[in-house]
This record gives C-alpha cells, structure tokens and sequence, in this order.
C-alpha cells in the first residue's frame, strides 16, 4: 500500500517515519506544499497523512486538493491536529478528511489510530480490486443468459447483468446499490459475516424469489466468496437461473420420480421390481421400433405394404427363381380408372376413402400368400407366386375387377370403379425388381389406353414401343431447346373468287430420323407438359412471317390462324403473354386468328371463356375447329365469344356417305347463318366437292384442292398471284 505525508515537522515525520517497518507500506512524505499537490496529483495513495494545526489552512487545501482528484474516493484522508479543537475537526472533515488526530498523543495512541486508518484503506483498496475486475468481465456477463449479481457482504449490489434484472422485472440501473433482501421473501434472507465468508466460500441452493410486481418463481443460485489478496473477503458472485420450466416438467413428472426414489430405496426385492420394470421398459421399446418399421414400409392411409416392402419381397422371387426357374409368378400393376374423377367432384377426402375400400377390396380377392401394395396415388401392385401359367393370372385379374366393380358408398354417393391391369409374367427372367413393375406399369399404360376396365400381358412390343417413345420424348424436348419447329402454310380460300383470305399455320418437326407426325409430337407435347413452350414458338414463328408479308405485300397479305391447346385456353395468363408477342413483332391483332376445339374450352369452362373474352378484347377473332365431331352444342355457341366455324373434313370426305354427310354440312353452315358466324370448309380435295360445298352456300375452304401445307417462301409466292382457280 503506498502512504503519504505532508508535514514539515522533523519530530513528527520522525515518528510517521516508522510506518515503514511495517509490511506491503511503501511510505512517501514532503514537507512542501507545492511538492506535495503535485505529488498527490500524479500518484495514487491510499493513505494520506497531512499535518496541520488548528490554524493551518494549508492541511485544509491539501485534503480539498486530494477530494477534487480523480481517484478522490479509492484514498483515506488523516488530519494530525495541534489540538482537540471541534470547530476545526468539523472544518477537516468538512474538506474531505475521514479522520482527525491529535498528533500529541503517545505513540501507542498514534499508532492504533493510524492502524484503523490503515485497515480501512486495505479495505477500500480491495474493494477497487473488485470493482476493477468487475469491470472487466461485465461485459462478458452482459451477455450471458444466466443471471448474474455481485454483491458486498451486507447484500448491497455492486453489479448486476441485463438477464438477471430482467427476470426480477427491473432494469439495471434500478438495482444498483439496493439490496438483494429485495429478491427474496420476507425474512428469507441474512447477510454473511466476515467467518461465515471465509468458511463457505462457495454454495449452491434452490430458492424462491420475488419479481417487481410481487410474483414469485424458483431459482437455483450458485454463489462464490471474492476475495482480496489478503484472503480478506469482500463481496459475492450469484449466478441465477430460473428453472420455472423445469420445476413445472418436475411436478408434472413429480409422481413417478417418487415412485422411482421409493423403489431405489427399498431392499433387495425392490431391486428385483425394478428389473422387472426394465424389462418391460426395454419390451415396450422394441414393440415400438416394430411399429415404427411398420410404418415406414406399409401405407399409413391403406395399411398396405408401401413400395419399399414390395420391392424386397419381389426382389426375394427373383433370386428364388434363379434356383428354381420352373417357379411361375407374376406382378399385376393396377389403376383405378375413376379415381381422378371422385376427387375432383367428390374431393380428397373421398379420393381417399375409395382408396381404402378398393385397398379392402384387394386383400379379399387374392390369397394370403400373395403379396399386395400400394404403388402411390390411386395405384396397386400385386405379387402371385406359384402360377401354372397365364391363364391363372388373369383369372386373378378378373377376380379383382370383378370385386371392384361392386359400387361404393362414398360419402353419400354410389360410386362405380373399375381398374385397369397391366400384368408382367416371370417368364421373361426379371433380375431387378424395378423391371418387372416397369413392365407391368407399361401394361397397365396400355389397358387404360383403350376404354378402360381392361387387363393386358405385358409383351416385348410393348417395351419397345415405351423405349420408342422415351426417346422420342427426349429429342422432342432436345428440339424444342433447338428450335427445329417450323410452320407450313394452308391457304384458306374465298370459294367465290378463289381469292386467298388466309392461311392456318401448321406446325411441323424435321427429326434427324426423319419428319414426326404433327399428331404424335402434339400430342406427346401435351402429355409432357411442353405443349406450351411449343406453341409459343409455333406462335413467334407466326408473327414473324405476317410481319415479313406485311412489310412485302401490304394490306394485301391475308390474315393467319393458329391453333391453341387447351393448355394455353387454362392459362388465365395467356392474353398477356400474346400481346406481348405481338408488341414485340409489330404485329396487329386482327391479322392473327385462334382456332380451338369445343373440347379444350369444356375441360376448363370458366378459364377458358376468361382467356378467350380477353383475346377478343384483343382484337383477336376466335374460330371453332372441327366442328360438329362430338362436342358441339347450341349453349356453347352462345356462351363463349366465337366468330366462325370450320366445318371437319371428316364431312367433307368422310365414310358416312355423300347424303348423310352434306345433310350435316347443310345444317352447319345455316346454324352458322342464323348465329351470324363465318363458317369455313376443312378438306375439300376434288371438284365435286367444292362444287358441292360452294352449292350449299360456304363461303370459304380449305384442302388439297388448292394446296397442301407448304414452308412460308412458298405461301409467299401464292400471295404474289393472290387466288386459286375455282371455276
């Protein structure tokens, strides 16, 4: 501890002198006034002894000059009087001394006050000690989640951490300096004397607390003695935790954790009820991973073997039939045929409940050695081992149709199923699992294809025909990134004049194998889901065209329809994207015509007549194709914003026979009349027939008569002669 002095007396710095004897005392003095501010400024002492007598006011300005300091409050200030005079006691203490002294008293007196004076500037340099390294890990314990206090003996808060005042319900700078009496209920709490601190040093205890507002919760404190370098202990660390939570999980479990210590507790046959118990506990166990290993191979909506189970099972036949190929089995691939109809009318909870029934259904029409699983969606599989040959499959296969084809009850409705098989005998020598079903879902593929209801053997056509078409699958999306789609033209003529009115655009493909039939690529398009990306290139190849006759011909370049899906009249987005379109080539709305069919505006009626008032609204004409083929219908007519029929050329040049046919053809092109439609001829191919058709009073056709579809140089070289002979 390093003292000062300031006296200028040699019997008294004589005196003070043997303070240096004395341990850990680094002992300073100045008899100079000047000298000792400028000491006392720059140095920190913890104990300053300053003479003066009852008249001196240069010890008064040394003890103001130590209190106006920066370090003011970590020093003790002794004032050695001349005297015992109250007047000037009260003045030193008023200048910031903490004690005054006579300095005539013997030395033993001197020597018992200075050693107070010294004991508690230990003290209160232990405390700065404190204080300092608090400081220094506040900010670690700012940002703790625990709660964490540091208090002085008596309880007095020195510091306290965001965490802990929040969970008390107060900020930090409420609970600085109060006591931690607060936190606790009333007379709960006592303060740790000087023995008790050097005994414990640290504890660990459960206890009850209490928040701003008056509400209580448990805590678990754990606190640790801090002591000074002397061992001298001068504060406590409380770290506190809520365990509300966990109080809460251990009333609840309150019950059996008594009843766990109650059996710890009791004797040897108490430990054997215990074995007994972790017995049980360890049956219990394994009952529940078989449940969870049932679950994750069977279904959870139709309690069937999933896909995964199938397989092993399946792959279990193969191997066997390695050994013994005179061993016949088969795989039946099923799909219900109505499924995607209940749910859409009926909704997904009775989808699912017609899953469960047939599920039902199944497991009744088959043996119990057969094997029965769900393929996913409204698709089944079935394992038959030890067939005599084909025809005991397929009397398995009608036995299964057989069964569904009762009706079912479906929340409040009779519903009618019928499922349509695929089936993949073993004689073809399977070595994965994956083949087989393949195969039998190719099958099935080929069943629903036809009117459903229906079973098929698979066969190695069948294999190829769904290679074949992968492949073709392949390159039509290999092309389509290519942009190998073009359009051919076919003029659409005035019947009257043999003047060109219009073309329709025909999309076509060029494979490297060779050209791919319009109806086989369209229609994989549309079942692969790029039938949009196709004609939306179909769609630029148009605009592009009309934009080039347009800038060559005039006004005199006839207008151009194209063909829509029903996948664009579903996209509520699709007028838009025309217009867009359009915008981008210059392109003016009335030089483009729409066709669709009656029955890709049926499969989506409310989208559809939005899409197609929006194309109107356009400026975009909109023509019925293939008129009078199944779905026509007076309603639809009126319903949705067309503007001319095409009459199909299967009544132009059908099998129905010239009478039958041209009666329809009449009738069409009055209806059309009468609705204020144009009507349009689709394959008129001989004079006859135009002289026929021309007779019942169309106005305009189309056909080979005039033209096959041809590349767009060609179409351009008929708008430079502009008609066709029609005489």
């Amino acid at each position: 501890m390093r003292v000062f002095f300031h006296s200028s007396d040699a019997g008294l710095r004589a005196r003070l002198g043997r303070l240096q004897s004395l341990e850990g005392i680094e002992l300073e003095g100045s008899g100079d006034f000047a000298r000792t501010l400028e000491s006392l400024s720059t140095d920190h002492h913890r104990l300053v002894l300053v003479d003066a007598d009852d008249t001196d006011s240069e010890g008064l300005s040394v003890c103001r000059k130590i209190r106006t300091a920066a370090a003011k409050d970590q020093c003790v200030v002794v004032l050695l009087a001349g005297g015992d005079d109250p007047l000037f006691h009260r003045l030193a203490l008023q200048a910031g001394a903490d004690d005054v002294v006579d300095r005539h008293v013997d030395d033993s007196q001197l020597d018992a006050r200075l050693a107070s004076a010294r004991h508690r500037a230990e003290r209160l340099c232990a405390a700065a000690k404190v204080l300092d390294a608090t400081q220094a890990i506040q900010r670690a314990m700012d940002r703790m989640q625990l709660g964490v206090t540091i208090t002085d003996l008596e309880g007095r808060i020195l510091y306290i951490n965001d965490a802990d005042a929040r969970m008390h319900g107060y900020s930090p700078e409420e609970l600085l300096g109060e006591s931690v009496r607060m936190f606790s209920p009333r007379n709960s709490w006592s303060p740790l004397d000087q023995e008790e601190a050097r005994t414990i040093k640290s504890w660990r205890r459960e206890s009850v607390n209490v928040r701003k507002d008056g509400s209580r919760f448990p805590v678990q404190l754990l606190s640790d003695v801090v002591l000074d370098p002397d061992g001298v202990p001068v504060a406590v660390v409380t770290v506190c935790e809520d365990i509300t939570e966990r109080k809460r999980f251990e009333l609840e479990l309150g019950s059996a954790r008594d009843q766990l210590d109650a059996r710890v507790k009791e004797r040897t046959t108490e430990l054997l009820e215990t074995n007994i118990r972790l017995q049980h506990e360890i049956l219990e166990r394994r009952k529940v991973e078989r449940q969870l290993l049932y679950e994750a191979l069977h279904d959870s909506l139709t309690d069937l073997p999933n896909r995964a189970l199938f397989f092993d099972r399946l792959s279990r036949v193969i191997a066997g039939s390695t050994r013994h190929p005179e061993h016949l089995f088969a795989v039946l691939y099923l799909g219900l045929d109505q499924y995607k109809v209940v749910t859409e009318s009926l909704g997904h909870d009775a989808g699912d409940r017609l899953l469960v029934q047939a599920a039902h259904r199944l497991r009744a029409s088959i043996r119990p050695e057969d094997t029965i699983g769900c393929a996913g969606g409204d698709e089944f599989m079935v394992l038959v081992e030890d067939l005599k040959d084909a025809s005991d499959v397929t009397r398995v296969a009608r036995r299964i149709q057989e069964s569904l084809a009762v009706p079912m009850e479906i929340v409040g409705h009779t519903v009618f199923v019928t499922a349509s098989i695929g089936i993949a005998l073993s004689s073809t020598r399977y070595e994965r699992p994956e083949d087989m079903i393949r195969d039998a879902q190719i099958a099935m593929f080929r069943a629903q294809s036809g009117s459903g209801g229906g079973h098929v053997i698979f066969d190695r056509e069948m294999h190829n025909l769904a290679v074949s078409r992968l492949r073709l699958e392949m390159e039509l999306r290999q092309a389509l990134d290519r942009r190998e789609f073009n359009v051919h033209y076919q003029p659409i003529v005035a019947l009257s004049s043999g003047h060109i009115e219009g073309f329709e655009a025909l999309a076509r493909w060029s494979a490297a194998n060779g050209p791919v039939s319009p109806y086989e690529f369209i229609t994989l398009a549309e079942e692969i889901g790029t039938i949009f990306d196709l004609e939306q290139q179909i769609l630029h190849c148009v605009c592009r065209d009309i934009r080039r006759w347009r800038d060559q011909f005039g006004d005199a370049a006839p207008y151009v329809s194209v063909n829509l899906s029903g996948k664009e009249l579903a996209n509520a987005a699709f007028a838009d994207q025309v217009r867009g379109v359009f915008a981008q080539y210059d392109v003016d709305p009335r030089w483009i015509r729409f066709e669709v069919t009656e029955s890709s505006i049926v499969e989506n009626a409310e989208v559809a007549a939005g899409v197609l008032a929006q194309l109107r609204a356009l400026g975009v004409r909109v023509y019925i194709d293939d008129f009078g083929t199944g779905y026509s219908s007076l309603s639809s007519l009126h319903s949705y914003p067309i503007d001319s029929l095409k009459i199909d050329q299967s009544f132009i040049s059908g099998d129905h026979g010239p009478a039958h046919n041209w009666e329809i053809v009449r009738v069409i092109i009055g209806l059309a009349k009468a609705l204020g439609l144009e009507v349009i001829a689709e394959g008129i191919e001989t004079s006859e027939q135009l002289h026929v058709i021309r007779g019942l009073g169309c106005p305009y056709g189309q056909g080979y008569l005039f033209s096959r579809p041809v590349p767009s140089e060609e179409a351009a070289r008929f708008l430079e002669t502009s008609r066709f002979e029609v005489a």
